[in-house]
């Protein structure tokens, strides 16, 4: 509930601060995020499942074994295409924004990139396998405080819509180097050799299917962003994001209102 109130307050100033296209150069940064990160992730829905397993019955060696060549698959293809990004963002900012001026938010992007494909890793891996879930959600109030208070002190500097991506950059960071130090016991200590492929053909179908679905949720702003324009992206995610927050509220209201009653109405079923 902390993140959604800080989420919603961020977005309340973010709208008055910018300028339409400036939104609209930061959503589609936001955008071009959430459709490569499944291309640097996938690994994981299998490999998760198999450190999991080894994990929680003991087979410590196997499952540091397995962790760590995970994350070096992850960690080498989110690095070699952050470097692509970052060497080419002229180039692609003129293809993708139309113009030249964005190729900082890119190279920005794409260091973000590298470090929430490391933090993902760690926290749904590692966090999830060792059931520390309490550390996990403190993380994900640092990571709030970190990500908007750094991007909105940088808006506010004169940065723009590059300081909000370094805003993800600090965010991210943070719940980096706190997971790392959460989940040492998975890369200090022996380890044993164990079965990458069996864990990579789980995650190929899933993968498949998380990114059909990532696309198909996000096409609609590229053509928002390519035949209409910059300014008109920036309005229409704003709406998305407000429809989404209000979404998030309701759903959390509503849990919180049938939780609220399970002890009325198991008093009441042991009454009868």
């Amino acid at each position: 509930m902390v993140t959604l109130a800080l989420q919603a307050a961020f977005y309340l100033i973010i709208v008055r601060v910018l300028s339409l296209k400036g939104l609209g150069a930061y959503a589609a940064a936001g955008t071009l995020f959430t459709l490569l990160l499944p291309l640097l992730i996938w690994p994981m829905y299998g490999i998760g499942r198999y450190v999991i397993g080894y994990y929680q019955t003991g087979r410590l060696e196997e499952a540091r074994g397995l962790y760590i060549k995970g994350l070096a698959i992850v960690l080498v293809s989110s690095v070699a295409v952050a470097m692509a990004i970052w060497a080419l963002a002229s180039p692609f900012s003129e293809l993708y924004y139309g113009t030249t001026r964005y190729a900082w938010l890119l190279r920005l992007t794409a260091l973000d990139l590298v470090v929430y494909t490391y933090y993902n890793y760690v926290y749904y891996v590692a966090l999830q396998a060792s059931t520390r879930f309490g550390r996990w959600g403190l993380t994900q109030v640092v990571w709030a405080f970190s990500r908007y208070g750094v991007g909105l002190a940088l808006l506010f500097a004169g940065f723009g819509p590059a300081g909000l991506i370094a805003g993800w950059v600090a965010g991210d960071a943070a719940s980096a180097a706190l997971g790392t130090y959460w989940s040492l016991d998975f890369v200090v200590g022996s380890r044993s050799k164990a079965p990458l492929l069996p864990a990579l053909s789980i995650a190929v179908p899933i993968a498949i299917g998380y990114l059909m679905a990532t696309v198909l949720q996000n096409v609609d702003k590229l053509f928002v962003l390519r035949y209409i324009g910059l300014a008109e992206m920036g309005s229409y995610s704003i709406i998305m994001v407000g429809s989404a927050q209000l979404r998030s509220k309701w759903s959390f209201i509503t849990r919180y209102q049938t939780l609220s009653t399970l002890p009325s109405l198991s008093s009441r079923r042991a009454a009868l």
